[in-house]
């Protein structure tokens, strides 16, 4: 949905330039928290990470809708792409 959303939201704030980023942060961050995951957190159970996903994701889309409705401030230009992070990490 992030990735769905990255074109518009790069449209709406004229960043047409920076659409690349939403992935690449998304991509990003997932490999990094798939790697921290496999590597620290296994002895945290199931169902803490799921609710530290479920978190993660209404953090992502929050962000998302905001910028969404807020697209005269370029601030939330990068609320969006730090809640693409947040999207990778979920």
């Amino acid at each position: 949905m992030v990735s769905a959303a990255s074109s518009a939201i790069a449209e709406d704030f004229d960043k047409k330039s920076f659409m690349g980023y939403f992935m690449f942060l998304m991509k990003g961050s997932g490999v990094i928290s798939r790697y921290v995951n496999g590597a620290c957190c296994v002895n945290i159970s199931h169902i803490n990470r799921m609710k530290m996903v479920t978190i993660f994701s209404i953090i992502s889309f929050v962000g998302i809708a905001l910028a969404s409705e807020n697209t005269q401030d370029v601030n939330y230009f990068y609320i969006a792409l730090v809640s693409s992070i947040f999207m990778g990490v979920a």
